[in-house]
């Protein structure tokens, strides 16, 4: 009896330590989406929590993950599964068109507009919100083409390019007679003249976009009143970005005056604020000597501003004038102490 209980705990033994060793010698054998109890169970190494099937492990390398030597494992958008695919073919170019630099907008005659400098011809017109010609008398002036001219539509408020009158072989009007030119006249075009090349222009330059035939001159970019074909009190400030056309911008503007240059103040310097460029205005200029800054105070000097903060007048008082000593000796009388003949009354 003893002895049959004892093979019977032997036996129970020997069956435990057997299965223990099975589930140690466990072999991951379950390919992708098959079904699986533990990650040791598939080949990728990730068995789906949810799913429990064997899944791949998301990577970028062919043939990593537990996919194919020619494929990766990529997540599915919107759900929590992998899958094996090939991956996409790398471009020879950009994926994207890049977007080209802004320029800005010159309308052709006819066109839509909200202000004359949007307009080849230099006109916007108020009412209709279209770019028309300017009133001229030579072909191709005032924005028509090279065989119109530019004249006044009767009765309406409307410019429109036309053919001019071919001459008469007699004079229509008894010729005035020719004054005397104190001038020799010019025919070359002003800042926002439209134009069709760079000889046209005094500036020597005719701003056009794309293929476009005719442009408009612009300014040569400078730093006085007046310069590069620009009126007195303004001056040509530099293209906003590389590429667009150059403006006649104020000049001389006074101190605390919204700038974007030094060359538009009076001063000849612009505080630039680099965090709100809203917030730029003409500074003082730097100088030692106290009332020596036009924009700043009798009993004041510009200084320099700390770090990035702009430049500030400061008041420097006028000292007190030194106390004048005395011009005349005081004189003591008789019987007082003196020191010699000047301070005695008798003199003596």
């Amino acid at each position: 009896m003893i002895y049959a209980r004892a093979c019977a705990v032997a036996a129970f033994f020997v069956l435990a330590l057997c299965n223990q060793a099975k589930a140690d010698e466990i072999v991951a054998l379950a390919g992708m989406i098959e079904p699986c109890t533990s990650d040791a169970e598939c080949l990728t190494g990730y068995c789906h929590e949810r799913t429990k099937k064997c899944n791949c492990v998301v990577c970028d390398t062919r043939g990593c993950g537990g996919c194919g030597s020619n494929r990766v494992c990529m997540n599915i958008p919107g759900t929590d599964q992998n899958r094996c695919k090939v991956p996409p073919r790398p471009t020879n170019g950009p994926t994207k068109t890049p977007k080209p630099t802004p320029v800005p907008i010159i309308a052709a005659l006819r066109e839509s507009c909200t202000k004359d400098e949007l307009c080849l011809s230099g006109y916007c017109h108020q009412r209709t919100h279209e770019c028309v010609c300017q009133v001229c008398n030579e072909a191709g002036c005032g924005g028509c083409p090279d065989d119109k001219v530019c004249v006044h539509v009767a009765g309406t408020d409307q410019n429109r390019c036309r053919k001019p009158p071919k001459p008469t072989s007699q004079p229509t009007k008894t010729p005035e007679p020719t004054r005397k030119q104190t001038a020799a006249p010019t025919s070359l075009l002003a800042v926002m003249d439209s134009c069709q090349n760079d000889n046209q222009c005094e500036s020597k330059s005719c701003y056009k976009i794309g293929s476009s035939g005719i442009g408009k001159c612009q300014c040569k970019v400078c730093s006085g009143s007046g310069c590069g074909g620009c009126d007195v009190g303004m001056a040509c400030s530099e293209p906003y970005y590389e590429g667009s056309m150059a403006y006649c911008t104020v000049t001389d503007k006074p101190y605390g005056k919204y700038c974007s240059k030094n060359s538009e103040c009076k001063s000849k310097s612009c505080y630039i604020d680099d965090e709100e460029w809203t917030n730029s205005y003409c500074q003082c200029k730097v100088c030692d000597t106290v009332g020596c800054s036009a924009d700043c105070g009798e009993y004041e000097r510009c200084e320099r501003g700390e770090q990035y903060w702009p430049n500030k007048c400061v008041e420097y008082a006028p000292s007190q004038p030194p106390s004048v000593p005395p011009t005349e000796i005081p004189k003591e009388p008789l019987g007082k102490s003196c020191q010699n003949s000047l301070f005695c009354l008798s003199g003596s």
